[in-house]
């Protein structure tokens, strides 16, 4: 039958620690560290009493992961909060504009860590991303819902990189869709002062290019008793009998 033993440490992990007397008085803790080329080693620290030799030891093993890189404490078990911080350390030594840094670390204040940060890494699936995406293009809209999937994206695929995630789960997510904006309809007469006229010198209205604008937006035929006031000035008299075949 084949030997089945302990399973080996993952890369920058340490097993038990164990703590013993020496002759001097002083204590030495010890234990395996699987080092980043994958060779596990033993790594001892000394102490005055069991506590200290213990800390000094935890202290040593953690600079050990550090000096390796800031990036391998991240693992699947890590909350999304530190692969949010991981992910933040590096993109911001990047050469991009002001507007871009403040647009992502707004998606990351305000959508992704308050609703995702307590997950663990390996909880950030597709259908946990998507459910997330949704409720923010719902409550925010879909231009805020598309900054914080590239947020997430970028995230993740900086976890692939770094072997925490095997696929980036973001990429699946249904892009947000934009909502229709449909032409304004009048909201009174023509006669009305509140009458929604459409012109080129309001771009919140549609100027009456579309065709649903055509048949409530238009202006009243020339002469008629609904037709629009306008300026009396020889030149706008002019064009409009040019326009209206001239009546």
């Amino acid at each position: 039958m084949p030997r089945t033993g302990r399973p080996p440490l993952g890369l920058g992990t340490y097993g038990e620690i164990r703590t013993y007397k020496m002759e001097s008085g002083r204590y030495k803790a010890r234990t395996l560290y699987r080092d980043f080329d994958g060779v596990t080693r033993p790594v001892a620290r000394n102490g005055a009493s069991k506590n200290a030799a213990e800390a000094a030891l935890k202290s040593h093993l953690r600079d050990r992961v550090w000096e390796a890189g800031a990036e391998s404490e991240i693992t699947s078990n890590s909350r999304v909060e530190a692969l949010a911080d991981a992910w933040w350390a590096e993109f911001s030594t990047q050469d991009k504009s002001p507007g871009t840094f403040r647009l992502y670390r707004d998606r990351l204040d305000n959508q992704i860590i308050p609703a995702l940060g307590k997950l663990r890494v390996r909880e950030l699936t597709t259908g946990a991303a998507n459910r997330h995406i949704s409720t923010v293009s719902e409550n925010n809209g879909a231009g805020v819902a598309k900054a914080t999937r590239t947020v997430l994206s970028n995230m993740c695929a900086f976890a692939c990189q770094r072997d925490v995630m095997k696929t980036n789960p973001i990429r699946e997510v249904a892009p947000s869709a934009r909502r229709s904006r449909r032409c304004p309809r009048p909201s009174a007469s023509p006669n009305s002062s509140s009458y929604a006229r459409c012109s080129p010198t309001t771009p919140s209205r549609c100027a009456g290019t579309s065709p649903c604008c055509r048949a409530s937006c238009s202006p009243p035929a020339y002469g008629s008793e609904n037709a629009w006031p306008s300026s009396r000035t020889p030149s706008t008299l002019a064009r409009a009998r040019s326009r209206y075949g001239g009546r």
